[in-house]
């Protein structure tokens, strides 16, 4: 036996895997039939993961994909000498758990594993195997923004990019693959920021150590993110299973620990809120520890209080707005933990959102905590790194090459489903190959898959689809066949190409008539009452295949929806789920009209007016306010506000919208971001009774007020002209901005957030040119003079000089000076006219330099 277990474990994982598999009898003949034929080693390490396994994951995959990874693994722990230095918890919970995320389950250990023996099997640390993986995975992927579904190991190869939460899953199961301990850590929101982030630790050596992604540094613990998440309210991992026992632990459940390791990161306090109803403790009522991202009230953290009405939050030292429900009334307030580390909620204060009358203004700013400031890295090692860097991106861009390019003459009209599918081209071909079925219909489908779907699908699961709903084509107009029938979507699960299965199983169970009078009605009572719900402890962002929860007679809560539309369209029923609630829906054609009926009670229908009311909202800002960035709408359902989906809702100054809404308690949340990435709200709650006219506004911009006055610090400086010729003798900096309001830029020709940043200023030139603004362009070598778009802003008539400077001391003192954690150009100084700082944007930040416009207006 390779593994080297004491009994108590074994018992404990032989316990776990008996009592949380009777849930599914089922599955758990096929597991134990596996079992016999599998050594000691295979054995254990297959019930460990069915002891822990999340249902959906249970019911979705076969036997066969689940016994890959143990086989894959196992043969690593053989032949890579040191994964028998990691503690059996940790090889567990951290090398052999088969997820990360909400990916796909694609059996690419084993493949992962092939790639990457030989670059570290022969490696000293564990340290310094984790770093060579790292730029294996820098050369198969890198950073491009993306839709929620996260791309498995295989499909990011395929894309060679995808968002930092697949980027993070590609890195782990890559450091699994080798025997590193990682895990997945997660920044839900950022304080500073509408965003998110997600990267990765290691257990190396005998501790954590964190890293950016595929995003390689010469070294562990340090990532363009370390001083962004030195301003976080929650940094989490997730482990799935309860072997973990460290004291990070904020939240445990048979199945998974969710661990705050904030601390690791940013400057924390411990924040603790009391519940009380005219001065007797609450217990067990559900206490959100919220910041406002996307111009939402999002939680954080959401706990139950203990019998003495209080809980408690680890938490970054900036300001949160916690709230709570009891007896269906609401109270919230905002908390600065830089003063206040307790807080007492005193629920006689609180109001019932469904009795307000008028409209309740409540008006506060959340500010995040202060930056730290990250150490530089040497020079020398720098240039070792950037050289392998190129390396790196040589390798993918070449791989790359092989991709479609885009058809400007539209002349082939597959030509864009293969630019999307870039290094899953060949799957897409064998598809359009396929005799069975007209181009037509091909592409029917095809249009209303999302991009990232043509990366990972294959031919024949894009047919199953076609082939199981063709049959109810000549049923419906091609609008509604198209939507809510053809379509292998419902939300944002893989495409798994299980209709056929679902007819199969629903007519071996003799789950429905025979005779055709199957409405989406008896589908929803099938789904709720026919199928046992079984619990997933909070983890369900990620649903069940339809065909698995009809043949083990199971189901999440979170998976009703989707598995009611999979089933709906399968047996060629119409069916969605509903954009702005995301709650299921059957669809069918009254009077030549397109109608929608909710499945689900506590909606009401679409097509019951009498419970509709019109919502006309009016811009009363000075600028274009766009759902999520700028306003959100919440709904009060089952004692908490959900936010409604209106993506594209957007409102210039002074136009009106109108929004037909159910008939309930509303909250809308307008925010301005300021600059210092504080946010300022103005949340304003009523009932819509009625039809009501809302006037949307904007908590003023406060520029003046968050800037700096910081002394900078100086360098010699060449000035060059656009063709790279020098101009006189070397000066200083500061000479080249004393008396006149500038904006002196650190550029990084070329890549993606300069360019961004030389466009915007293109974009203002003639603004600029009005202030007088000097612009000062700073630049490591004249070899970049060649770029396309420098010369358009060397060439843009400004008041510019620009200079060559290599410094990196200088550069680190002037993040220093105006607090600036992030070292990723381009790094923009707005010096008002004494030559002082004002403020200053490193990388890029959307609209940075109308902002600098604005510092220099208002403080220069």
């Amino acid at each position: 036996m390779l593994l080297a277990l004491e009994l108590s474990l074994k018992e404990k994982i032989e316990k776990q895997y008996e009592e949380w598999m009777a849930c599914c009898p089922n599955k758990k003949s096929e597991i134990d039939a596996w079992i016999k034929s599998a050594d000691e080693d295979e054995a254990v390490c297959m019930k460990y993961l069915y002891a822990y396994m999340h249902p959906c994951d249970i019911v979705s995959y076969d036997v066969e994909v689940i016994a890959s990874y143990v086989k894959a693994t196992l043969d690593m722990y053989a032949n890579v000498p040191y994964a028998k230095q990691v503690p059996a918890e940790l090889f567990f919970t951290y090398v052999l758990c088969v997820r990360v995320n909400n990916e796909d389950l694609d059996k690419s250990r084993e493949w992962i594993y092939r790639q990457l023996v030989d670059r570290v099997k022969d490696k000293k640390t564990m340290v310094e195997a984790a770093l060579e993986v790292n730029y294996w995975c820098y050369e198969k992927a890198t950073y491009i923004p993306s839709d929620d579904r996260t791309l498995a190991p295989f499909g990011m190869c395929n894309s060679a990019r995808g968002r930092c939460g697949e980027e993070s899953t590609l890195a782990v199961s890559a450091m699994r693959s080798v025997g590193i301990p990682a895990r997945q850590c997660y920044v839900p929101r950022w304080a500073h920021c509408d965003d998110n982030h997600a990267w990765v630790e290691v257990w190396a050596d005998g501790d954590w150590h964190y890293l950016g992604a595929c995003e390689p540094e010469p070294v562990l613990d340090k990532g363009w993110f370390t001083a962004a998440a030195s301003k976080a309210m929650l940094v989490h991992a997730k482990a799935f299973s309860d072997l973990e026992s460290s004291a990070e632990i904020a939240y445990k459940t048979p199945l998974y620990a969710l661990m705050n390791v904030t601390e690791r990161y940013a400057d924390c306090a411990k924040l603790t809120v009391t519940v009380t109803d005219h001065g007797v403790p609450v217990q067990n009522v559900s206490v959100l520890f919220c910041l406002v991202n996307y111009s939402e009230l999002f939680p954080l953290h959401k706990e139950k209080t203990a019998s003495d009405g209080s809980v408690s939050f680890m938490t970054g030292k900036g300001d949160l707005y916690v709230c709570t429900v009891y007896n269906g009334k609401y109270l919230g307030q905002k908390i600065d933990m830089r003063e206040q580390q307790s807080v007492v909620l005193k629920m006689e204060q609180a109001a019932d959102p469904e009795k307000m009358e008028g409209i309740i203004e409540e008006r506060f700013d959340l500010n995040p905590p202060i930056e730290a400031m990250p150490k530089s890295t040497g020079a020398q090692m720098k240039s070792v790194h950037e050289a392998r860097l190129a390396e790196c991106e040589k390798i993918r861009a070449d791989y790359e090459e092989g991709f479609v390019k885009e058809d400007k003459d539209n002349s082939d009209p597959w030509n864009r489903y293969f630019v999307n599918a870039r290094g899953n081209r060949q799957e897409l071909e064998k598809f359009r190959q396929m005799t069975e079925f007209t181009d037509e219909d091909k592409r029917l489908m095809l249009d209303t898959l999302r991009d990232k779907d043509f990366l990972d699908t294959t031919a024949e699961v894009l047919a199953s689809y076609l082939r199981a709903a063709l049959p109810y084509k000549n049923n419906f107009c091609t609008e509604l066949y198209q939507k809510y029938l053809l379509a292998p979507r419902a939300g944002h699960e893989k495409l798994m190409g299980s209709r056929s299965r679902i007819v199969s199983l629903l007519s071996e169970k003799n789950v429905f008539p025979q005779d055709g009078t199957v409405t989406a009605k008896m589908v929803w009572e099938y789904v709720n009452h026919g199928l046992n719900t079984v619990p997933d402890y909070g983890t369900g962002n990620w649903p069940a295949e339809a065909d698995g929860c009809i043949k083990c007679e199971i189901i999440t809560e979170v998976s009703k929806r989707v598995v009611f539309v999979e089933i709906c369209r399968a047996i060629g029923i119409l069916a969605r789920l509903n954009p702005v609630t995301g709650k299921a829906e059957s669809v069918c054609e009254k009077n030549g009209e397109i109608c929608f009926e909710s499945m689900e009670k506590e909606v009401q229908k679409i097509d019951e007016p009498e419970k509709q009311v019109t919502l006309t909202l009016v811009n009363k800002s000075d600028r274009k306010l766009e759902y999520w960035l700028h306003m959100t709408i919440a709904r009060f359902e089952n004692d908490v506000y959900q936010t409604q989906n209106y993506d594209d809702l957007a409102i210039e100054p002074g136009e009106e919208k109108e929004l037909s809404l159910a008939k309930g308690a509303y909250r809308i949340i307008t925010t301005q971001r300021q600059i210092d990435g504080g946010v300022s709200c103005i949340a304003s709650s009523f009932v819509m009774s009625e039809d009501r006219v809302f006037e949307l506004r904007q908590a003023p911009a406060k520029i003046a007020e968050k800037c700096h006055e910081a002394e900078l610090s100086d360098a010699t400086v060449q000035q060059v002209t656009a063709e790279g010729k020098m101009v006189g003798d070397p000066v200083l900096m500061t000479s080249l901005y004393q008396g006149q309001k500038s904006i002196l830029v650190f550029a990084d020709p070329g890549k993606e957030p300069t360019e961004h940043l030389f466009q915007e200023i293109l974009e203002c030139k003639e603004a600029y040119k009005r202030q007088g603004y000097r612009v000062i362009i700073a630049l490591e070598n004249t070899d970049v003079l060649k770029n396309e778009t420098l010369q358009r802003v060397l060439n843009a008539g400004l008041n510019l000089v620009c200079v060559t400077v290599k410094n990196d001391a200088y550069l680190y003192q002037l993040h220093e000076a105006l607090h600036v954690g992030d070292e990723r150009l381009p790094y923009a100084v707005a010096v008002n006219t004494e030559g002082k700082g004002l403020f200053a944007f490193a990388n890029y930040n959307i609209r940075t330099a109308w902002t600098l416009m604005e510092i220099l207006d208002a403080k220069g």
